[in-house]
């Protein structure tokens, strides 16, 4: 396996039109050249990166609304009554599958004003139940996916002043300090290199893992459900209303 991810030549700015055949294309080649293995190339939109804040108790927050997760498999409902994802919805945990284009994005946020890349945690992790796209782009430059559980396989922090031993513990996975390209790739390669034959055996291999639905400190009045579904119509809402 190569030891020397190499940053894209002439990568498109941010706003530009998105080729998914030539993305795609791209993506393989990439995964290929850096060695990774047979299973990966085969999944590669089940596989992808996402920021988090770290919310007051230390733990991953969403970056839109004032939920916190406590386990390694975040799980996501619908306000709608659909199962996350629903191909009739925006609803879901959204990540991008490549590794290239997430890291050229928060270079890109990160000189944006009001954006703090010191205080934010990202992290890799696998689509449990499947996937759906998301047809918007403009932000990324590639298109997102979203799945209704995302496992948490590897995390990066922005920035000094976060409980790393709270992190590791919590989602159990391994961690690196610093976001950047290096550093991705370091996550998933190790992964890569004990993944299991088939990717029925990943699904499987994370099915008695801790699970969160999220809590809602400022609901704390309404049930638990209900603060969930609140959340999540909100952060689609956001979503939606940031890739405009």
């Amino acid at each position: 396996m190569s030891t020397k991810p190499r940053r894209r030549k002439n990568r498109p700015t941010i706003h530009d039109e998105v080729d998914d055949q030539r993305l795609h294309a791209e993506c393989l080649a990439r995964l290929d050249e850096l060695g990774f293995s047979q299973l990966r190339r085969d999944h590669v939109y089940d596989f992808g990166w996402r920021y988090w804040k770290v919310g007051p108790n230390g733990l991953l927050a969403s970056p839109l609304v004032a939920s916190e997760y406590d386990a390694p498999v975040i799980v996501a409902s619908c306000h709608h009554g659909h199962t996350p994802p629903s191909p009739e919805c925006s609803c879901g945990i959204f990540y991008v599958h490549d590794m290239f284009h997430f890291t050229d994005t928060l270079d890109f946020l990160s000189g944006q004003p009001r954006f703090d890349a010191s205080g934010i945690v990202a992290t890799w992790g696998v689509a449990l139940n499947g996937h759906e796209v998301d047809r918007s782009a403009e932000r990324w430059g590639i298109r997102p996916r979203r799945t209704g559980r995302y496992r948490i396989l590897g995390i990066m922090t922005g920035g000094p002043g976060f409980d790393l031993r709270k992190l590791r513990e919590t989602y159990s996975c391994p961690l690196v300090e610093g976001i950047n390209l290096k550093h991705a790739w370091a996550i998933e390669s190790l992964w890569d290199e004990t993944a299991p034959e088939s990717f029925a055996d990943v699904v499987k291999g994370h099915q008695s893992d801790r699970e969160s639905y999220g809590t809602a400190p400022e609901l704390s009045g309404l049930k638990q459900r209900h603060a969930r579904e609140s959340a999540t119509e909100a952060a689609a809402r956001l979503e939606s209303k940031a890739r405009r």
